[in-house]
């Protein structure tokens, strides 16, 4: 799969650059991040595309994506979804798995040949969680360093800045696992994750939020130093490359 598919941090960045910002003299930088998380990781409905992608020097892309719409309901009740799982190693072929659940109904398969399961099949497929749990566990208040905020066009506010690539690591590995399925990845040990920043060579992240605080994108883009990506690989493993983006975009519905 081509990166074009996947996540464009440039073009991103670059759409980014092109907005005069005016440093609002009043807000809490931190404030409004932690603000667009909460409202995220309380959100029980929405459409949401979220991706994380590693390029090479040579220009191969590995990378998970999870895109669809959802509805968590209750405890002990199947949420209602419509979600499509993306995983892309290189040197494999792309997988993808779609899961739709429909009430009591919980249809999987490659996007356009889902079956049926049957009840012991649906017990065991890993489903998005019931009760308070959000979909993502997204902590990217964490990961930006050196905030700044300002105010763009029909109440949006953009937050601008650095990248903590040991935060951003922390968290996104867990994500990886849970989008796909690759339970051989180990959590990263603190010694890792340093070793990892150190080898940050440059980094830019960019979140846009909604009148009501609420996130509407968001991009972080890291680039490691290509002569030291075993540290890299130690934490992510296949998913390791000299650059790393992450992307997302949310809608509530």
């Amino acid at each position: 799969m081509s990166r074009s598919r996947w996540f464009a941090p440039r073009g991103a960045l670059a759409l980014v650059a092109i907005v005069v910002l005016v440093v609002a003299c009043g807000p809490d930088h931190r404030a409004v991040l932690s603000k667009a998380q909460d409202r995220l990781s309380t959100a029980r409905h929405g459409w949401i595309d979220f991706q994380i992608t590693s390029a090479s020097s040579g220009g191969a892309v590995t990378g998970v994506r999870l895109s669809g719409t959802y509805r968590l309901r209750r405890q002990h009740r199947l949420p209602t979804v419509d979600l499509t799982y993306v995983n892309a190693v290189a040197g494999a072929e792309t997988r993808a798995v779609r899961v739709r659940i429909t009430g009591d109904s919980v249809f999987t398969g490659p996007p356009a040949q889902l079956r049926e399961l049957t009840p012991t099949e649906a017990a065991s497929l890993r489903l998005p969680s019931s009760g308070h749990a959000p979909l993502l566990d997204l902590e990217f208040a964490r990961w930006m360093t050196d905030p700044r905020s300002a105010d763009r066009p029909h109440g949006e506010t953009i937050a601008s800045g650095g990248v903590d690539g040991a935060a951003l690591l922390r968290n996104i590995v867990p994500l990886i696992v849970q989008i796909s399925g690759d339970h051989e990845l180990p959590a990263p040990s603190r010694a890792a994750l340093n070793a990892v920043q150190r080898r940050v060579i440059a980094s830019r992240m960019d979140v846009i939020t909604r009148a009501d605080g609420s996130v509407d994108r968001l991009s972080a883009l890291v680039q490691f130093s290509p002569g030291h990506l075993q540290a890299l690989r130690a934490v992510l493993g296949a998913y390791a490359g000299a650059e790393l983006a992450v992307g997302l975009r949310f809608r509530h519905r």
